[in-house]
């Protein structure tokens, strides 16, 4: 679709090339009867036909620019379309078809400025986690002695030992995302950022569902979670906050330490062990605790884990949530969780909704990806 529109928007401009050489008389050109509403002569119709040359320049830059990528060039598309439009007003009988393009273009103009004004409400968010700097002890045998020993198995195991704490992270998933049975799998393609000396995360995600494009982003700050959902990159289909989505994404949270095994020494964290191969980790902030299992294999590698987690905002009863790990990688000498599932285990039975891989991961960032 979107190599469709490209194609449509770039003839679009182009046939404006048509006013241009007509009025400043370069190439004749037939089937133009050149009748305009206000009669132009002289030098008028040298501006109006630089005008066609100038909408030609905006609408095939903006096209190109977008089909790369650059939302926030938004304003030249609406440059390009108020132009092409006002001068398809003056030239009614000739160009009045113009007009049907041009309604594409006022439309992916407005994605596109929906697109920036996302990514700018993304960036704002998690500014201040690649912003901070800290210096963090390094991680020892003496240190980690206090945890119960299936955790210091995996700190070890996971090359976390000997390591400096990391302050923050960032990752790059993709993945495989339905909400129901029924529903088709969507791929997707998502970033987080995680603060670990104050526990948050922003993740962003991109998808496409029956052809329409959405963004998501879900959030943990301050004790509080937000997920917002926008299709077509305007439109709020989804805007849960609130005590359970709360829970939901400090629990979230919690799990996916298991990609950052250094922040298993925050102060905020109490590890307790449940057998020789797994352990409880409770995490308590703003007021509010949680609890997850971390199962462990043969290697002290994560296999699993399990919590209690509400569904949404409307839910009741909390919900057994289960992440099995299939496949592990190393970065940055860290071997973690590289791909996995993620399950409501239902008393109708286990729902599949998210088979995710992590395809990069950095600690300790300063600039965003």
């Amino acid at each position: 679709m979107k190599h469709i529109i490209l194609i449509i928007l770039v003839i679009h401009g182009l046939i404006h090339l048509m006013g241009f050489t007509k009025e400043l008389g370069l190439v004749p050109v037939k089937g133009l009867s050149g009748d305009t509403l206000i009669s132009l002569t002289g030098n008028t119709k040298k501006i109006a036909g630089i005008a066609w040359l100038f909408s030609t320049i905006l609408i095939v830059a903006f096209t190109i620019l977008w089909w790369w990528g650059r939302s926030g060039v938004w304003y030249i598309g609406a440059a390009g379309l108020v132009l092409s439009q006002l001068l398809i007003i003056l030239y009614w009988k000739d160009a009045k078809f113009g007009s049907i393009a041009n309604l594409i273009l006022l439309l992916v103009t407005i994605y596109a400025y929906g697109q920036w004004q996302f990514t700018r409400m993304v960036k704002q968010e998690m500014k201040p986690i690649v912003a901070q700097q800290k210096q963090l002890p390094v991680i020892t045998r003496e240190t980690i002695q206090h945890l119960p020993l299936p955790v210091q198995n995996w700190l070890t195991a996971s090359g976390a030992v000997g390591k400096q704490q990391a302050y923050n992270a960032r990752l790059k998933q993709e993945g495989l995302l339905r909400q129901s049975e029924e529903q088709g799998w969507a791929s997707v393609k998502a970033e987080q950022y995680f603060d670990l000396i104050n526990p948050g995360f922003v993740w962003t995600v991109k998808t496409c569902m029956k052809g329409m494009p959405i963004v998501g982003r879900d959030k943990y700050k301050n004790g509080k979670g937000e997920m917002l959902i926008k299709p077509l990159t305007l439109f709020k289909a989804v805007d849960a906050k609130g005590d359970k989505t709360d829970q939901g994404s400090m629990l979230r949270y919690l799990s996916e330490l298991c990609w950052i095994p250094t922040a298993a020494l925050q102060e905020y964290l109490v590890w307790q062990e449940a057998d020789s191969n797994s352990a409880t980790v409770t995490m308590t902030y703003k007021g509010m605790t949680v609890t997850a299992l971390f199962i462990f294999d043969e290697q002290h590698r994560v296999k699993a884990l399990k919590a209690k987690r509400y569904k949404g905002e409307n839910d009741e009863h909390l919900t057994d949530w289960y992440i099995p790990v299939s496949e592990w990688g190393t970065f940055e000498g860290i071997t973690i969780p590289v791909k996995g599932d993620v399950l409501w285990q239902l008393p109708t039975g286990d729902l599949n909704y998210y088979q995710w891989e992590i395809t990069d991961v950095n600690y300790d960032i300063s600039e965003p990806y």
